[in-house]
């Protein structure tokens, strides 16, 4: 039936491709304002032309507002610091305004210490790397589903004591998500707090981990509700630098508080590709590549959950803090 269907419309092609050989050749930019159509329903292969007038940093960028950059385009306004001082902005975004405009910085201590005070120890800073698949390889999985393959946990029994680091990386190839269930839950014995940062992801996982092998539900369950965000300081905005941007992404948090502390020198510096390259590990044969491969993984992740540490020490800092 799709071969008939196919063969149909088979004879219009070359006519169709020639219309748009031709309109290739006129060299013309379509006179289109921007507006929300140039990503909906996907990017437009013409915005590097049409956006050509917006800058690398707009009023695009303040973030976390439905369509107030738009609101504010259409007024006039492209850089933040063209907004006037009296525009009505809500809290979050007034203060990104006002680190564009002036440098301002927030630092709201009595909130850094209550966040602090809520954090028990032992403490251990994780955190999850998945990859999805548009055909199924193990059983009980869907299309495109978040498949955890590597954890990686700094974890401190008190406050100011040696940090030791744990990992789990999957063999390639092979379904890794009962080993990385169970060796999570060995790493989080007494451990009482359980830092992430963003914790719709973590937790979000943990709970299909659950359903997936029930019989750890119990064990998936306690890690759960010892979880706790290493991101509501940056998102709640008790702490906010301008070279945040508006951000509280810990790619734009790391950067600004441990500006030493990069993912340069690394040969895998993003989850992206940690995840694409742990899809295809598999069909590496040579066996010192793979044992590269699987170096660069662990180093990420280490990173990762290393960068984590770094950043509770900053907020510790910022008010002398000590538990």
């Amino acid at each position: 039936q799709v071969k008939e269907s196919v063969d149909k419309r088979l004879p219009f092609v070359p006519d169709q491709v020639n219309s748009m050989k031709q309109v290739l050749e006129l060299n013309e930019v379509p006179e289109v304002e921007v507006g929300p159509h140039c990503g909906s329903p996907y990017g437009c292969d013409f915005a590097s032309q049409c956006w050509g007038h917006v800058p690398e940093y707009s009023v695009f960028d303040i973030r976390y507002g439905r369509g107030i950059g738009w609101k504010l385009y259409k007024e006039g306004y492209l850089m933040t610091t063209d907004i006037p001082d009296d525009y009505p902005l809500n809290n979050r975004h007034q203060i990104q305004v006002n680190g564009d405009k002036f440098g301002k910085k927030i630092i709201n201590k009595k909130e850094i210490e209550k966040f602090l005070k809520t954090l028990k120890y032992p403490l251990a800073h994780i955190d999850f790397e998945t990859f999805q698949m548009a055909v199924p390889s193990f059983m009980g999985t869907r299309p495109y589903q978040q498949t955890c393959f590597q954890w990686s946990a700094h974890i401190q029994n008190e406050h100011d004591s040696v940090i030791k680091h744990e990992e789990y990386l999957g063999t390639q190839g092979e379904d890794p998500r009962e080993e990385f269930i169970t060796s999570l839950i060995a790493a989080m014995k007494g451990v009482k707090t359980i830092l992430v940062y963003n914790i719709a992801f973590e937790r979000t996982r943990l709970k299909e981990l659950a359903i997936q092998f029930s019989k750890y539900d119990s064990e998936i369950l306690s890690i759960i509700k010892r979880l706790d965000d290493l991101m509501i300081p940056f998102q709640k905005r008790y702490v906010y630098y301008p070279e945040m941007r508006g951000s509280y992404s810990i790619k734009k948090v790391l950067p600004t508080l441990v500006p030493q502390l990069s993912y340069k020198d690394l040969n895998i510096q993003e989850g992206g590709t940690a995840s694409s390259t742990y899809a295809n590990l598999h069909l590496v044969q040579n066996e010192k590549q793979v044992a590269q491969i699987r170096k660069d993984l662990l180093a990420y992740c280490k990173l990762d959950t290393y960068a984590m540490v770094k950043i509770l020490d900053v907020l510790e800092g910022l008010i002398s803090y000590k538990n």
